[in-house]
């Protein structure tokens, strides 16, 4: 005979049956509990407390003070046995504080659990810096300082992050965290020292670009015998390089499996100054951001011109009239790389001003020998294709800050002291980690070019059904998980949500 059923809840299960099997594979929450023991075995362990904070930041990143209203509206307990009673705002910055000074450790021992787990080899490793803005004044902070920032928020304090990402796979294995006004070289050559200290590779080529490439960072690298692959900036003595050779030596540079080559390309040794240090460069050409380039000098060499034809329409009329103010307005027009490409001459006095300005076409013939150009530097004996294949795969790491820019982070944040401002960067890029590797085993799969986000949507509804009988006794029901949930579980290898649940 049927009980009768006197009450009746339910909580999402959503993408947790996608993110717990990686988490236990990657052993997250017996690391941080390792390195961060609790003096009172009550309560949440600090693993676990870590562990409701990345599935909250993969799934529906919200701050601190709102994550135990989230986590009341998820089967945390009948998953992960984590009691969303006691994930509030007080024992989350706790386990930040606990974790802040074993945060390079257990992010080592994390990433080196990936590469045995799932075959990852990081030989090839992008590296890439990018700009986290935090809101408030924090004015005692040594971390948070105004700096270039990539967000476009000049006005707000930030973290210098560095990320290094393994080529092949994607996968984000360790970052370092910086004050907001460190310059990049240095934050380069600091996190060269701490992978090396870390993760002990035999060998790594590091891939970086125009601020990650440079003497000092190629003098370690070789100096530690390790290998480097990136692009310089364009400075005087390399455009004047790039401008001396000759189209006719530019040879195509063919992709395997591509039907017509892309890129032309051609070799010349390159002195990086300092110690006389002289690498391989990689000249390359792409036809295709040739026309890009002219397209767009152009297109600002008419807007230059446009502001002088202003001027000169006005000239001799109210202010224009003073020779002063009209070259104050020449001045202004010049501005900028493409305002120097017009040769300008003022003349007359007062009231009587004359005005001529000309295309400099000796310049223009000059930049225009640069255009789709830039150089490549290695000490890696690869084909040119490669070495250009390797670069262009810098879209690697860009695609892993996006995800973490985008679909990670919370805006705005509020965190006092530094400890935990870092503890909560590094636990925003171990949540990339595991965002990072639910996509590779998807891709390997078979599913094509799915990403985590996608993932998470087709997951989204879920739902663990509780239920209280006449008799007392409680009943776990899981919503029927649909065939394409059940697919795609199985491809991946994960077991059904029920098997996590006493149902």
């Amino acid at each position: 005979m049927s009980q009768r059923i006197v009450a009746k809840s339910t909580k999402n299960i959503g993408a947790i049956t996608l993110l717990k099997p990686i988490m236990d594979a990657l052993h997250i929450r017996e690391t941080v509990d390792r390195y961060c023991p609790m003096e009172r075995k009550r309560g949440l362990t600090q693993g676990q407390a870590l562990e409701a904070l990345i599935i909250n930041r993969l799934i529906s990143p919200t701050p601190l003070y709102h994550v135990e209203r989230w986590a009341k509206l998820y089967a945390l307990n009948e998953i992960c046995g984590i009691d969303a009673n006691q994930v509030n705002d007080d024992r989350l910055a706790r386990a930040l504080d606990a974790y802040f000074p074993h945060i390079a450790d257990i992010e080592a021992d994390v990433a080196i659990n990936a590469m045995a787990k799932y075959g990852l080899e990081p030989e090839v490793v992008h590296m890439d810096t990018t700009s986290l803005y935090f809101e408030g004044e924090y004015e005692e902070s040594d971390m948070l300082r105004l700096g270039y920032s990539r967000d476009q928020k000049p006005d707000k304090k930030q973290v210098n992050l560095c990320l290094n990402v393994s080529a092949k796979e994607g996968i984000p294995f360790m970052h370092g965290a910086y004050p907001g006004n460190k310059p990049d070289p240095k934050i380069v050559l600091d996190n060269i020292k701490r992978l090396k200290a870390k993760l002990k590779p035999n060998h790594f080529i590091m891939v970086g670009d125009r601020s990650t490439i440079t003497t000092d960072t190629v003098s370690l690298l070789l100096d530690s015998s390790m290998d480097f692959l990136g692009a310089l900036k364009m400075t005087q003595p390399i455009q004047d390089l790039v401008a001396s050779i000759d189209d006719i030596e530019f040879k195509a540079v063919e992709y395997e499996g591509a039907t017509e080559a892309k890129y032309r390309s051609c070799e010349r040794h390159v002195n990086l100054k300092k110690e006389g240090r002289v690498v391989r460069g990689v000249v390359v050409w792409s036809l295709k951001k040739a026309q890009e380039d002219s397209k767009r000098r152009e297109v600002a060499l008419k807007k230059v011109l446009s502001d002088f034809e202003k001027v000169r329409a006005k000239l001799n009329m109210g202010r224009l009239k003073r020779r002063d103010y009209v070259e104050k307005k020449v001045k202004e027009a010049s501005e900028g790389k493409f305002g120097k490409l017009v040769k300008v001459e003022v003349g007359g006095l007062d009231g009587c001003v004359s005005l001529r300005f000309w295309r400099d076409e000796e310049a223009l013939r000059r930049l225009g020998r640069l255009d789709g150009k830039h150089v490549l530097v290695t000490s890696v004996d690869w084909s040119a294709s490669k070495v250009i294949e390797t670069y262009r795969g810098r879209y690697v790491v860009e695609s892993r800050i996006s995800n973490m820019k985008s679909r990670l982070a919370v805006r705005p944040v509020f965190l006092h002291g530094d400890e935990r401002v870092l503890a909560l960067v590094a636990m925003t890029v171990l949540s990339l980690l595991v965002y990072s590797v639910l996509e590779v085993l998807a891709r390997r799969s078979g599913l094509g070019k799915v990403t985590s986000r996608m993932l998470f949507w087709e997951f989204q509804k879920i739902i663990l059904i509780k239920l209280v009988l006449g008799s007392g006794g409680p009943m776990n029901v899981v919503e029927d998980v649909t065939k394409f949930q059940a697919e795609i579980l199985a491809r991946l290898g994960f077991p059904l949500p029920e098997a996590f649940i006493n149902v």
